[in-house]
């Protein structure tokens, strides 16, 4: 396992609507956010709202002006942390539905296909997403 530095950008919402918080989380990841999510919370005076929030390796200055100008928020908290990182690789290999990338981490035995390759297959042959999975899991090992 290795450390990196990362950064945390959160922001408490309780005056957003459900499809103004999906369209910020897809800005987010498309502006190099490594993940982002909203956790449902109770507020002040007992309003019911989220937390969005937003992780970076780099640049948290831009995505917190993404979250103001998506939610209208005042203020994004941003702090530093530490994140253990598994080694793991992207390798690409041979099935029955051609060239598809895993993400692989030895050191804990987890063999993973790449989200996009499994949901295209999925799309492709009308299975469920989780059964494409776990085919390409099986693929895998042999």
């Amino acid at each position: 396992m290795k450390g990196k530095k990362m950064f945390v950008l959160e922001a408490n919402l309780d005056d957003v609507s459900g499809e103004v918080l999906g369209y910020a989380l897809e800005r987010l990841a498309d502006a190099g956010a490594k993940d982002a999510c909203c956790i449902p919370l109770l507020g002040k005076k007992g309003r019911p709202g989220f937390m969005i929030q937003a992780f970076a390796f780099e640049e948290p200055e831009k995505l917190a002006k993404i979250i103001s100008d998506e939610t209208g928020t005042l203020g994004v908290r941003i702090y530093e942390c530490d994140k253990y990182l598994v080694n793991a690789e992207v390798v690409e290999k041979k099935t029955k539905y051609g060239k598809i990338r895993f993400k692989v981490a030895k050191e804990i035995e987890k063999v993973k296909p790449e989200y996009e390759d499994a949901k295209r297959i999925a799309k492709k042959t009308g299975k469920p997403l989780r059964v494409v999975i776990e085919e390409l899991k099986e693929e895998y090992k042999r």
